[in-house]
């Protein structure tokens, strides 16, 4: 079990923090409306390996069976002072580009003492996916943002 949450200690350490000279590989970092959003993506098959031996099995719901099944996660960060958000809603449509794409609720998610949002998409093969972001905070307006990831390749 400690070596699966070090695996993904590590994958979401990577997804959330590559420079962004990497970031079409392991996620996008954009700016939006005073804030920072670092996304990043694991296949749920690397997390289905294990995931009868940790709590970031049961994570929405637990893990799909299927490969073609991707976690997006998201860490919010304020621009101007670096603070992480913790205390956010956040709604993500995700799809191959030219479609609607299913939404879903990004659940928070505790990982070593951080919050960090996510949940499962079906993301084949085919690609580019576009993610829409609406992100609420109590007593401010909503915050939309929109991503890009290449296709997905390499299901694991």
């Amino acid at each position: 079990m400690q070596k699966l949450t070090i695996a993904v200690s590590i994958a979401l350490t990577l997804a959330l923090t590559v420079p962004a000279a990497l970031a079409g590989h392991f996620g996008e970092r954009v700016q939006a409306d005073g804030l920072i959003i670092q996304s990043g993506m694991v296949p749920s098959g690397l997390l289905q390996r294990h995931a009868g031996e940790s709590p970031e099995g049961s994570m929405h719901g637990g893990v799909p069976a299927s490969p073609e099944y991707h976690h997006f996660m998201v860490a919010l960060f304020d621009k101007d002072s670096g603070k992480r958000i913790e205390d956010a809603e956040v709604e993500a449509t995700v799809g191959e580009v030219g479609t609607g794409g299913k939404t879903k609720e990004l659940e928070p998610m505790q990982i070593r003492g951080t919050t960090t949002f996510g949940n499962y998409f079906k993301m084949g093969e085919k690609g580019p996916y576009r993610v829409r972001l609406t992100i609420r905070r109590a007593g401010e307006e909503a915050v939309n943002a929109t991503l890009t990831f290449p296709g997905i390749s390499g299901h694991q």
